[in-house]
Formats: C-alpha cells, structure tokens, sequence
C-alpha cells in the first residue's frame, strides 16, 4: 500500500492478499481482496494500523463493488449467474436486491432503480430494472483450517501469496 504526496510516495505496507477493487463509504475505505485460500471478499481497509478486516466472506467471487446513499452495492458470480447484493454498514445488515437481470456489472441505484452494465448483442449497453423486493441473507464461506493473516506475518512473502492464491 503505498501513499502518493506532491513530494513522493511512502510505502506503507503490505497486507496479505490482493485487492482488487476499492470504495470510499462515509469516510471508511471497502475492499474486494482475496486473502489465501478464500474467494474474492468485501473486507474494510485500515490504515492506521495497515490492516484488511473481513466484512463479509462467501464462496462466490464479488465484484463491481459501489457506494450508494443507502450503502455499498456488490455482485456475487455464481457459476453462471450473477446476484447484486447490499451492505448497510449503519446496521451491518446485508440483502440480496432482486432484479430482472442475471448478469450485470458496476450497478449503481437511483429511487428504487438499479442501473447496471451488461452484455447485449453488440458488446455491453447500460440498463435498468426495478428493485422488485430486497431479502436479507446469510453468506455461506467455506470453513477453512487455515488461522487468518495480519500484517504481522513476515514470513509471508509475494512468492507464498502468488502460490497459495493458484
């Protein structure tokens, strides 16, 4: 994690997985990051101390992960299907937002409307569709026998991470 200043960067640290994807959500920072043995995840990002913290952990890979007035928005693959998801951090509650697509990606929700991407017969067009109900959910994860990491754990190199994560 690195920190760019008009004089440099300073390098932070590291944390024990890779983050692909991050949002600011009333000034705390989300991440889809995949730590060793588990799919892709929403965790937070802290800085002080340099840490991933799991939000939530499933065994579908999240991606397209945005930030509404209601709280984070997300979308779980599942084999072939997608599923678009919340999170309200106020409550820490989590829904799964029924719609009329099964793919979708980099959603965005506007007076009960989510607007999304998705594939069409000439590459991707923008579309949207009524939320018909929101249901609260419990993820599923995989129970691993695997302790989970910090930043602490200097024996855990780039080169560990890369095989562990293949």
């Amino acid at each position: 994690i690195w920190e760019y200043t008009p004089t440099g960067t300073i390098a932070l640290g590291t944390v024990p997985g890779l983050i692909s994807e991050l949002e600011m959500h009333n000034k705390i920072i989300y991440a889809i990051a995949k730590t060793p043995r588990t799919s892709w995840n929403l965790y937070t990002l802290s800085i002080e101390p340099l840490s991933l913290n799991s939000i939530i952990e499933d065994d579908g890979a999240m991606t397209h992960l945005s930030s509404t007035d209601t709280g984070l928005l997300f979308v779980i693959n599942r084999e072939s299907h997608s599923e678009l998801h919340r999170y309200d951090p106020d409550k820490k509650e989590s829904s799964l937002v029924e719609n009329e697509s099964s793919y979708m990606s980099y959603p965005a929700e506007f007076q009960d409307t989510i607007f999304y991407s998705s594939l069409s017969e000439k590459g991707e067009d923008i579309y949207h569709s009524p939320i018909v109900k929101s249901t609260p959910v419990t993820y599923h994860q995989t129970d691993y026998d695997t302790p989970k990491l910090s930043i602490q754990d200097t024996h855990f190199t780039e080169k560990h991470l890369a095989t562990e994560l293949n």
